[in-house]
């Protein structure tokens, strides 16, 4: 065993006595699972990944982990917050970003930043459902005016004609933009959707996983695996995590690939 490892080996109890110290006071940190990035690129590996989208993109971490695995994809980012999205621009010379926000229609929408802003959504929060430790975390600070567009319109638009990855993470707007990509679903135009996913109600008139999943096996698509899953250190429940879904193509694949770390991504 060589240093490395014996020294992670070795904090192992401590990190999960820490964990377990501060669910008592209703926080969770949990560790970085790196396994949806190898069963992505194992899903895909027989097929020339040409167009990745990011809905949500923040500030790109994912969008060029994505240009990582896949260098000749091309990798579309999309971002509500203008800022975030001139970020993006200025630090990566591929990135091709959008400033508007994926919904079921295309229409003007109100957008709510909150005070931690990676939680921002076209939702607001429901502060009667969340965990007391998440009230400040998704308190609303400023609202702005942002183009919403359909992902069946926006690669109309784009001459997409195929998305081979659709990555959302809208802080409970995901079945909304699902919505709003029916045409290319019902066309199994998308290959994979890796989509976050909640199991409690964070924000208002928002969807759980089970009407993701409802939608989309209506659709053909089949269900993958979970991923970075968070659950609540107050009561054990889980509360969100990602999921994958896949195409009646790429499902075929899904039942034979084994799940193994992949070191390079």
């Amino acid at each position: 065993m060589n240093f490395k490892k014996h020294a992670i080996k070795s904090l192992k109890p401590y990190l999960s006595f820490i964990r377990s110290l501060i669910a008592k006071f209703n926080y969770n940190i949990s560790p970085i699972n790196n396994l949806c990035w190898g069963d992505k690129y194992a899903l895909l590996k027989d097929i020339d990944v040409k167009v990745i989208i990011d809905v949500g993109a923040n500030k790109g971490n994912i969008s060029r982990k994505y240009k990582e695995m896949f260098p000749a994809a091309r990798v579309i980012s999309i971002e509500p917050i203008k800022d975030l999205c001139e970020n993006i621009k200025n630090n990566f010379d591929w990135a091709e970003v959008y400033n508007v926000a994926i919904c079921d229609i295309c229409s003007r929408k109100v957008f709510n930043i909150n005070s931690s802003r990676d939680t921002s959504s076209l939702l607001e929060t429901d502060l009667n459902s969340i965990p007391e430790s998440y009230i400040k975390l998704q308190n609303v600070v400023d609202k702005i005016n942002v183009d919403g567009i359909t992902l069946d319109k926006l690669t109309s638009d784009l001459e997409i004609e195929k998305i081979n990855i659709l990555k959302l993470d809208i802080q409970g707007g995901e079945l909304n933009a699902l919505k709003g990509a029916r045409r290319l679903l019902e066309n199994n135009k998308i290959d994979l959707i890796y989509t976050e996913s909640f199991f409690l109600p964070f924000y208002k008139d928002m969807e759980l996983f089970g009407d993701i999943a409802s939608f989309l096996f209506k659709l053909g698509y089949k269900f993958h695996s979970l991923y970075n899953e968070v659950n609540s250190g107050h009561s054990g429940r889980l509360q969100w995590c990602d999921a994958i879904f896949v195409s009646p193509k790429l499902s075929k694949c899904s039942k034979k690939i084994l799940v193994q770390s992949m070191t390079n991504y």
